[in-house]
């Protein structure tokens, strides 16, 4: 018998197995129908176990139904607050340093909202700082100063 081969073979087997971080309702009930399909049929079941094992699924399913409430109330909140940025003025920490502009309008797509600003969409992680937009005489005069302090 080869030792080596035989470590070798353990070794890939215990590398394709990778455990999971969660347990979902399936695999409750699958560990439900094992302990009924194992149990000592002389003996019987324990009632207040059962039941215990019942209101922890149950918590289970209402602390998951509870996270999907949760994440479809940060979807629309977030797309609450890109439709408040329209016509907005505001300055984005991008990778190729501070940008600012007017937010032209809110892009859902999937479950990411984005902002457009000059033509290129933004996440509203990236947004640090709101101010109102000026209207074109504001901004052409505050142009013409900036061009005279240069």
């Amino acid at each position: 018998m080869n030792v080596n081969r035989v470590q070798a073979q353990m070794q890939s087997q215990q590398a394709e197995r990778t455990p999971k971080n969660q347990l979902g309702k399936n695999d409750f009930f699958q560990i439900l129908a094992a302990q009924i399909k194992y149990q000592d049929p002389l003996s019987g079941s324990d009632q207040t176990q059962n039941i215990a094992q019942m209101a922890q699924f149950s918590s289970l399913e209402q602390m998951q139904n509870l996270n999907e409430a949760f994440s479809k109330l940060l979807f629309y909140q977030n797309a609450q607050y890109g439709s408040q940025l329209v016509g907005k003025r505001v300055t984005l920490d991008t990778a190729g340093g501070l940008q600012t502009g007017i937010v032209e309008r809110v892009r859902i797509l999937a479950d990411q909202v984005s902002i457009i600003v000059g033509s290129k969409a933004y996440g509203l992680d990236q947004v640090i700082e709101i101010a109102e937009a000026k209207d074109s005489k504001e901004l052409e005069t505050e142009v013409k100063q900036e061009e005279n302090q240069a």
